[in-house]
């Protein structure tokens, strides 16, 4: 009841009040085991010369273990990792010089007659009803699930340092069909993200239930940024406002990767020709690969970090049931595995890549939807859906099922379907 006035607590209940003063300074021992338990983390990572104490937040974290081995890859001491020049820490200045260009901190300040902000906006994961007009089930149904989903295909990718290539479409109108023809050859898979719409008032013939819109609200908010030295106020971006939401003949503010470009490829030809026609790039980012080893270097992001942090889960997690302390650390593994996914896509960190972190949710996205197809099933929620184990879509004899063909498939019946 007290709560609200300690003082008063103190003064009219002491005994009850100290016992529970004292109960609360055990936060303490909680921290100290806590950064014990991430020292340990440093140690079985390689990366015990770069610790630090964990900040208050798990993403601060889980970004200076990025940091890490990022020097680490790079070869540089911990001595230059841990040093100070004029009061900041010099490895802020190191990462930045080479990830600021790709970051979602730089990206929301080009506003000014440029469409590059759109680059650092990351959609999040597929969630979408995919049998609106179902009521009720009745019948076997499973939950079909990703397992793993966001590790597997983090440890797949390509992490990138360096100057990435730009594209702002902010005075010209290019298709995406010969945007295609003109930069597709300069990329190596998972390289690239672009930004895309369909032009206003110009509808899609064929429609299609993949590619999400992000619609902007109408006015960018603003902050205070240093600018030479000195704190400036500067219009950005706002990634958090807006809505997202997927229109089937209408495309606003979209990414695409190499990934949304195979599934385009994968539609019949009138399909594709549709959205290759009728989609506009109005910016876009990459890593070209001519300019590899000159403006930007990469490595596997499994290589870097996440095959690591698996293998010690799983190591963990084998007598996790038996062992409480191994039971906290595999915990404590898939909290970072899960974090270094938030760590790529937030402007909180100079670690961020927008261009990995789009990779990320687009890779995971596809592989959802095509569950969610394939298997007829009721709708996705990022990584998993629930089912009918009894309907699922199959072609009849040596046809084709193309995937544009089940966007409207719970409004057809079974003699439609048949046929």
């Amino acid at each position: 009841s007290y709560k609200s006035d300690m003082l008063t607590g103190l003064k009219l209940h002491p005994d009850e009040f100290i016992a529970y003063s004292i109960g609360d300074l055990n936060v303490y021992d909680v921290l100290v085991a806590y950064a014990n338990m991430m020292k340990n983390v440093y140690n079985e990572l390689g990366l015990n010369e770069y610790y630090l104490l964990p900040k208050l937040t798990i993403g601060a974290t889980v970004a200076d273990i990025v940091a890490a081995s990022i020097f680490k890859w790079q070869g540089i001491e911990a001595s230059e990792y841990h040093a100070k020049e004029n009061k900041e820490f010099k490895r802020k200045q190191i990462l930045l010089d080479n990830m600021e260009l790709s970051s979602a901190s730089y990206l929301r300040t080009q506003l000014n007659r440029s469409e590059l902000y759109l680059l650092g906006k990351v959609h999040g994961g597929r969630c979408r009803n995919n049998n609106p007009l179902t009521r009720y089930v009745k019948d076997a149904s499973a939950d079909y699930d990703l397992a793993g989903a966001y590790s597997s295909i983090m440890a797949k990718l390509p992490f990138f340092l360096g100057e990435p290539w730009f594209y702002d479409g902010a005075n010209e109108s290019v298709k995406l069909g010969e945007f295609l023809r003109r930069h597709e050859n300069d990329f190596d898979d998972w390289h690239y993200v672009f930004y895309v719409s369909t032009n206003d008032g110009e509808l899609l013939e064929h429609e299609q239930d993949f590619l999400v819109s992000w619609i902007l609200p109408k006015k960018a908010g603003e902050e205070k940024i240093k600018f030479n030295g000195e704190l400036i106020k500067m219009p950005i971006a706002e990634y958090q406002k807006g809505y997202c939401k997927l229109f089937k003949r209408e495309i606003v503010n979209c990414t695409i990767t190499s990934d949304t470009v195979k599934w385009i490829k994968s539609l019949s030809k009138k399909a594709q020709n549709d959205l290759l026609d009728k989609l506009i790039v109005k910016s876009a980012i990459g890593y070209k690969r001519v300019d590899k080893d000159k403006k930007w270097q990469t490595i596997n992001l499994g290589e870097l970090l996440i095959n690591k942090l698996k293998e010690k889960r799983a190591y963990y997690k084998k007598d996790a049931k038996t062992n409480p302390i191994f039971n906290s650390m595999q915990e404590l593994y898939k909290l970072i595995i899960n974090t270094v996914y938030g760590v790529q896509c937030s402007r909180h960190f100079v670690t961020s890549n927008v261009v990995v972190a789009n990779q990320i949710t687009q890779a995971i996205r596809l592989g959802v939807y095509l569950m969610e197809k394939g298997l007829n099933l009721q709708g996705a929620i990022t990584d998993g859906c629930m089912g009918s184990l009894n309907k699922v879509v199959y072609p009849l004899g040596n046809r084709s099922v193309k995937l544009n063909s089940l966007v409207n498939l719970y409004q057809y019946d079974n003699h439609i379907l048949g046929k």
